[in-house]
């Protein structure tokens, strides 16, 4: 493999194995099946007198190799294109792994919304409460660590909507803003009972709503105009969790 010119790296996704099966030694060619392909030749390879040609995407299906003076087919290849891309994937699958690259959201002023970079069709919006924070705040202070920072008085809940081109996707995240004199917002919390007439206050790692609370608290903590010069830059939701809660990741 190290002498094969690829257009991708691929030695990270091939593994290879030694076990023992009926008193035989056994060899295991593992490669990952990754959303990278096509992986193609960039420059001509003469393999056991033949030639694997720069360019070219040969495909397996089950027990079926493309051959060797062949290709893949049209349909076969524009399926690996559009896996690479995360066309082949509907619009709210794909906005989960989106809402993963955190750098790639910018902040719209005049809507008051995210959108995604390079796929602008993706949008992170807030949704109007018709709710009392206040009533709804008060139920919440008691999870809050007595730091000076907070000021029950000053949270605020929001929600916000991820939609693909205008239209929501049932991607949503419940949001409290307002700890560390403004500068600092996490999730809602997920509140269930024990069973014993206890609640169990939790957050999911890796949870959306964890996401889209990071790319808007980085907005909030780059707006030096807003905080002045001594906001911090590298902001961490789970940071804030930790430090001002009484809240679990799990």
């Amino acid at each position: 493999m190290r002498k094969v010119e690829l257009n991708k790296e691929l030695y990270n996704y091939i593994s290879l194995h030694e076990i023992s099966y009926n008193n035989k030694k056994v060899i295991i060619l593992r490669i990952k099946n990754i959303p990278l392909k096509p992986f193609v030749l960039t420059q001509d390879y003469k393999y056991r007198g033949k030639i694997i040609r720069t360019g070219v995407a040969y495909t397996r299906n089950r027990d079926t190799n493309t051959p060797i003076n062949s290709a893949a087919s049209d349909d076969e290849t524009s399926l690996m294109w559009k896996e690479r891309f995360g066309l082949n994937k509907k619009p709210r699958e794909r906005a989960l792994e989106l809402l993963k690259n955190y750098d790639n959201w910018e902040y719209e002023e005049k809507t008051d919304s995210f959108y995604y970079n390079q796929h602008p069709e993706y949008k992170i919006e807030s949704i109007e409460l018709k709710e009392d924070n206040v009533y709804i705040l008060s139920t919440f202070e008691k999870y809050l660590l007595t730091l000076t920072l907070i000021d029950p008085n000053k949270l605020v809940k929001e929600i916000y909507s991820v939609k693909y081109n205008n239209t929501e996707i049932g991607i949503k995240a419940t949001i409290i803003s307002g700890l560390d004199n403004g500068r600092r917002l996490i999730p809602y919390p997920f509140l269930e009972s024990d069973g014993k007439d206890n609640a169990l206050e939790y957050y999911i790692k890796d949870n959306h709503e964890l996401d889209i609370c990071q790319i808007i608290q980085r907005h909030l903590y780059g707006n030096k105009e807003f905080y002045g010069t001594e906001c911090i830059n590298d902001y961490d939701v789970t940071y804030t969790i930790k430090k001002m809660t009484k809240f679990k990741i799990k």
